[in-house]
């Protein structure tokens, strides 16, 4: 009798551990994931607008990756090369700008034992191809580069 109630113990103790574990998105944290085979932009705060200015932060560091893989496939030369780095650097930042306007708080969560919360934030790569298909001001050329090769570049920044 003694052995079936530390048991009946331990399994309870078990189901309230795992009760209380956090979900996924919480423990990695922020960053370029792929789920389920889309890479996306994830940012993770104690409420929705942290989570907000990680997607901020996370998009701003995008613009040199997306810059550089731009002038990677560019043919451009000299100062040529150096005044189209800048306008598409510029370009690419604006358009990660205005792509944070279709960020979406994915999931929230608060932990049961302390009451910490957490919010999820995303941009994906549907809310990328809206942003780019409502820009008109923006370089047309930087936008068809940005729509063709988002995915792979989004790919190689995930963790």
């Amino acid at each position: 009798m003694k052995t079936r109630a530390v048991l009946a113990a331990a399994v309870l103790s078990l189901a309230c551990a795992s009760a209380l574990k956090a979900p996924k998105w919480v423990e990695r944290g922020s960053g370029v994931f792929v789920v389920e085979g889309e890479p996306a932009v994830y940012g993770v705060g104690a409420d929705d607008a942290a989570a907000r200015a990680e997607l901020s932060r996370l998009t701003e560091e995008l613009v040199p990756v997306f810059t550089r893989a731009f002038m990677a496939a560019s043919n451009s030369v000299g100062d040529e090369r150096i005044d189209e780095e800048q306008h598409m650097g510029q370009t690419i930042k604006n358009l990660l700008k205005f792509t944070k306007n279709f960020a979406v708080i994915a999931d929230r969560w608060e932990d049961p034992a302390g009451g910490t919360p957490r919010s999820l934030g995303r941009i994906d790569l549907n809310a990328i191809t809206l942003t780019i298909e409502d820009s008109r001001e923006l370089d047309p050329k930087a936008l068809a580069f940005v729509k063709a090769h988002a995915k792979r570049i989004l790919a190689e920044q995930a963790r």
